[in-house]
């Protein structure tokens, strides 16, 4: 009897993991303070990858509102051995991709441990693996970035 209440405890417990998407842990941090390129690498378990952002970022002109998140394209590929494992490429400041926590003052906005809801990697086996980040701009943006670190989470 107390066995089977303690497994139907497990059972929910691992259906809110899973609903909940918190169960995962930071493997690596990408840090991209502009466009261009970065890379960490991590020892990770096949299966599914996802990535959260920190990010500061403030408007690019005087007296502007914030305006064109969706500016940056972010590219994520995963290198196992030498060969691509996977590749995935999101929009990493679009507000509708995830549930920001968001902190706003006049001049600034700070994005803290937000998950990207469309940006995930499948891995097809664990391993040492490079996570090689590219965040280039699709068109010139209004808001000036100040940080950004893409965080790999497992």
């Amino acid at each position: 009897m107390v066995s089977r209440m303690l497994a139907r405890a497990a059972a929910v417990l691992l259906a809110a993991c899973v609903v909940l998407s918190g169960c995962t842990r930071e493997v690596a941090r990408i840090s991209l303070p502009r466009p261009g390129v970065g890379e960490a690498t991590a020892e990770v378990a096949g299966g599914e990858v996802v990535f959260s952002l920190d990010a500061e970022y403030e408007p690019a002109g005087r007296g502007g509102g914030i305006t064109g998140l969706d500016a940056y394209r972010l590219t994520v590929a995963a290198v196992q051995g030498k060969k691509l494992a996977a590749t995935t490429t999101c929009s990493p400041l679009r507000l509708g991709s995830s549930g920001w926590s968001r902190q706003q003052s006049a001049e600034r906005v700070r994005l803290v441990g937000n998950r990207l809801v469309d940006c995930r990697l499948e891995l097809p086996r664990g391993g040492p693996t490079t996570f090689k980040a590219t965040l280039s701009e699709a068109r010139k943006p209004d808001i000036r970035l100040r940080y950004l670190d893409l965080v790999v989470e497992q």
